[in-house]
């Protein structure tokens, strides 16, 4: 008896740590220790906020009288505070605390939506995480994609246990969210809603709900909605989306916010998997759940509106897939148990094979993009920086700012626009002078430049450098600063 106990405690051991190394290992060797260019302002602006309290004005360019919403305060105060106490080490840890907590929160969603059939729970959890790890970097994001994640395992286990006290987190969520994440508040009753849906009894052609008690739902939604008005900014941070995104030419000018190229690597195997996912859809034809069905065409829709996006389906559709295989069955026979571990076990190895050679680990250089170093320093030595109106691109501003210098613009898109900052629409005079619409030399005027700090891709550097009026003071492999002589 007690050896029968023994070997099932060794089982269980066992098996506890195969799911460790599926889920930790994957942590570890894809996640990328890099600082986005991002990054830079939200620790800047953590750090104002701890010194200063929450800015209804933007403090940290040359422009004065800007309008600004602090939307992502408490996400900034915790990464000002994580780098403060532990340098980068304390940023990355972040990173990889939430994408450790998002990858178990991923598989305890298929271990309920699906049968007991651990091979599609794993392999569908570990292809969920590996995507996301695209996507585990110091933003904001990681808190949004997590609180997604996070409702709609909640929402599934107040479906399957029927327990009213499961809901009362949901409108703890709502308060994080608006405050760590604002922008994607709004989104969260996006999940609400087919949910809701799902929950009244009706059938629409091929289509049944799966009906269940949707009185305490709506109730906590109304909840949520109300209780998103504890943040220091009221509605504004609960519609901050609406007023503050869908520029065309900012969205166009700006990577993350344009559509997924699907020409590379990367983008052919998304737009494989996406296939593969609805043509599952159909070929589960009455077997799917109209909920999950909504929300994978949502996500989808907003996964091809824009790169960034794309994290949202990864997180919040693909381990729908555990629902849709849960009856499928790759192996039979007596070995059972040693064909799923083998074939669990090459899917892993490949998928990460693949992951990382997409990922390539080169890091270092990508950095130096948006970090002028040699030339801030510079700047910092020669320049009388109080007397200064520096000049700077879209992807160096947040690094200039966490410098210490005032900067032109950075990678706060919305705040240089007119329906946010209530004064000009500053991004678009840049973008328009990137593209050769607005002359350089009435962009310059506008804006009374004294110094410049580009990158030799800058189309400003191929002008001031073909023109007499201005002299190169810096350079270096990435950047130059130049003056006016005027």
């Amino acid at each position: 008896m007690e050896e029968q106990i023994l070997i099932i405690s060794k089982n269980i051991m066992l098996k506890r740590l195969f799911l460790c190394i599926v889920f930790v290992l994957p942590c570890f060797l894809l996640y990328a220790p890099s600082m986005e260019n991002d990054t830079y302002w939200l620790i800047n602006t953590g750090k104002y906020i701890m010194n200063n309290g929450l800015p209804t004005m933007e403090p940290f360019t040359i422009h004065s009288g800007l309008a600004f919403n602090a939307q992502q305060w408490l996400a900034e105060v915790i990464f000002y505070k994580a780098y403060d106490l532990f340098g980068e080490f304390g940023i990355h840890f972040i990173d990889i605390t939430v994408y450790l907590i998002l990858c178990v929160i991923i598989y305890r969603l298929t271990l309920l939506i699906s049968l007991n059939n651990k091979l599609i729970q794993v392999s569908v959890s570990v292809f969920s995480c590996i995507f996301l790890s695209f996507y585990i970097v110091p933003r904001p994001q990681i808190f949004s994609i997590i609180i997604f994640a996070l409702v709609i395992l909640l929402l599934e286990l107040y479906i399957k246990n029927k327990s009213k006290i499961i809901l009362i987190c949901l409108p703890v969520l709502s308060v994080l969210l608006v405050n760590l994440h604002s922008a994607m508040w709004i989104f969260l009753f996006l999940i609400y809603i087919p949910y809701i849906i799902d929950g009244i009894k009706f059938k629409l052609w091929k289509i049944e709900t799966q009906g269940y008690k949707i009185s305490s739902l709506i109730t906590v939604s109304l909840i949520s909605i109300a209780v998103g008005l504890i943040n220091p900014y009221g509605y504004k941070n609960m519609l901050y989306v609406i007023y503050s995104y869908g520029n065309k030419m900012v969205n166009s000018s700006i990577n993350e916010m344009q559509s997924p190229d699907f020409k590379g690597a990367f983008g052919v195997i998304v737009f494989g998997l996406l296939l593969v996912f609805v043509l599952i859809h159909v070929m589960v034809n009455g077997k799917t759940r109209l909920r999950y069905a909504l929300i994978t065409i949502g996500t989808i829709y907003m996964g091809l509106s824009s790169v960034r996006s794309l994290a949202l389906f990864f997180a919040c559709s693909l381990p729908f897939l555990a629902y849709y295989l849960k009856e499928v069955n790759f192996t039979s026979g007596i070995a059972l148990e040693a064909k799923k571990r083998a074939v669990i076990a090459f899917a892993i190895v490949a998928v990460l094979v693949a992951a990382v050679f997409l990922k390539k680990y080169d890091y270092t250089d990508s950095m130096n993009e948006f970090r002028p170093i040699g030339a801030v320093e510079f700047i910092k030595k020669n320049v009388q920086v109080d007397k200064m109106r520096l000049y700077n691109d879209y992807n160096t501003g947040g690094y200039i700012e966490f410098e210490g210098l005032k900067t032109f613009i950075d990678s706060r898109a919305e705040i240089f626009l007119k329906s946010l900052n209530k004064k000009d629409d500053i991004i678009l005079d840049y973008i328009n002078m990137r593209k050769g619409s607005l002359y350089y030399k009435k962009f310059i005027s506008k804006y009374g430049f004294t110094h410049y700090l580009m990158s030799k891709s800058d189309p400003l550097y191929v002008f001031l450098k073909e023109d007499n009026n201005y002299k190169k003071v810096y350079e270096d492999k990435e950047f130059v600063v130049y003056k006016n002589l005027y």
